[in-house]
């Protein structure tokens, strides 16, 4: 399994989208968890929105760094492409930049808010439907063996 695999199907990577929606809903969380889940979530935005720029920009650099951008890129495209077509990237760069200021505790836009809560709610819902799916192929091959 390759490691946008091992994310996708991540328990942890969907804890943190569930608690960056509580976050971005103006819901409290414990501090310490708040900290762990705006860390995780800003990185992984960071990720994707680096990704998004070196695909469209075709200018990949050989490094670690590049490859989990991509990776990260690749995830949230495979997910949400069909529900966002051509407005994914800016998308992605909103809703990195919404985590960002939120990170920082600064002012935050309600409409970049609303972006940014509709791209993680596609995000989780999409995670939890491809889970499912992957559960019943396993059940299934189990059950035909």
């Amino acid at each position: 399994m390759n490691g946008w695999q091992e994310i996708e199907f991540s328990i942890g990577l969907r804890h943190v989208l569930e608690d960056s929606l509580a976050l971005l809903s103006g819901n409290e969380i414990a501090p310490d968890r708040k900290d762990v889940v705006l860390r995780d979530v800003c990185s992984f935005m960071e990720q994707a929105k680096y990704g998004s720029e070196t695909t469209a920009a075709a200018t990949f650099v050989a490094s670690a760094l590049s490859a989990t951008a991509v990776e990260t890129y690749a995830l949230l495209f495979r997910h949400l492409d069909s529900n966002f077509k051509s407005a994914l990237d800016s998308k992605i760069q909103t809703t990195a930049d919404v985590m960002a200021k939120l990170c920082r505790d600064e002012q935050l836009d309600p409409e970049n808010v609303h972006v940014a809560e509709d791209l993680i709610g596609h995000l989780l819902s999409s995670l939890a439907h491809e889970r499912a799916l992957s559960v019943y192929a396993m059940l299934e091959t189990s059950e035909a063996s």
